[in-house]
């Protein structure tokens, strides 16, 4: 098998097996969302915060070596208007739970060159949301020299975040304030948003000693369920509403090797989303834009 071929490969498979897997256990409300209304925007913005990029290109290794790395991220806090997203841009949500975002991450290298990676983003309860997010990917170095490494990976994730986004407790607290509370809402929402994605990435670096520029891109294909669980105004909403498309994404950054084990990288992170707002004219773009660390281990 041409292992450069890896890569490809697996990343359609993984984009295949997605679109056609059931996107979640169906209701009798479910709804397929255009992939650039507020509510699918919604999504795709947040599923977008824990795409799994490389931090640069795969890098060649002994088998059986061993990489262990922590990941955080900014996660920007929307404005008011952009967080109009339910009933198609109407109604204010509450998505800002928690300003940052956290994932462990381990590497093995294999024959051929080719590394495998599995993170995880843990199931802890922060600001109202409790996500649970299983990370996978594949990469192979294409080229490698000394003053320039390119690689391709191959990356996908499934999961879930659970959380009162619908009905927040804060709104609930305002009782029939019509102000405070203009839905009446009665509890607070369990709401579930599943989060898949499948995608390709290729990046560069550019080594000068321990410093390492770098700059990447990718495709991803990004399938998404927001199960909502709300009661208001005397009703229970249990629509599930499901969106599912491409997206893009960039990213630069550089790599620090601190010693021969220990190494920090730093990037950002920049995806243009499409979204159509019934308070404007057409289609436009409301990006994705955020910055990202990691420190990784060299335990082998």
């Amino acid at each position: 098998m041409n292992l450069r071929g890896t890569v490809w490969g697996a990343g359609m498979l993984l984009a295949a097996a997605l679109g056609s897997a059931p996107l979640a256990a169906q209701s009798c409300n479910r709804e397929l969302l255009d992939f650039d209304c507020p509510e699918a925007w919604g999504m795709k913005y947040y599923t977008s915060v824990s795409l799994l990029t490389g931090f640069g290109p795969p890098e060649r290794r002994d088998v059986g070596a061993v990489d262990l790395a922590l990941e955080g991220g900014w996660v920007p806090q929307l404005s008011d208007d952009e967080r109009r997203l339910g009933f198609n841009g109407t109604k204010l949500e509450d998505t800002n739970k928690t300003p940052v975002f956290g994932r462990v991450r381990a590497t093995v290298w294999l024959a051929g060159g080719v590394s495998v990676s599995a993170g995880i983003v843990p199931p802890l309860e922060v600001g109202g949301a409790r996500p649970l997010l299983v990370s996978f990917g594949a990469g192979l170095p294409l080229l490698e020299r000394p003053s320039v490494r390119v690689g391709a990976r191959a990356f996908g994730q499934v999961g879930r975040v659970e959380g009162d986004i619908t009905c927040d407790a804060e709104t609930v607290s305002f009782g029939a304030d019509p102000l405070r509370n203009p839905f009446g809402c009665e509890a607070p929402s369990e709401d579930e948003v599943t989060e898949r994605y499948a995608g390709v990435e290729v990046a560069a670096a550019f080594p000068r000693g321990r410093v390492e520029p770098y700059v990447g891109g990718s495709l991803q294909y990004l399938d998404m369920v927001f199960a909502v669980r709300a009661r208001y105004s005397g009703l229970e909403d249990r629509r599930d509403l499901a969106a599912s498309g491409w997206t893009g994404a960039g990213t630069a950054g550089v790599r620090v090797r601190a010693s021969d084990a220990w190494s920090v990288s730093g990037e950002v992170f920049y995806s243009p989303l499409g979204i159509v707002r019934p308070s404007a004219a057409g289609r436009r773009s409301e990006a994705l834009f955020n910055l990202r660390g990691m420190v990784s281990w060299r335990v082998r």
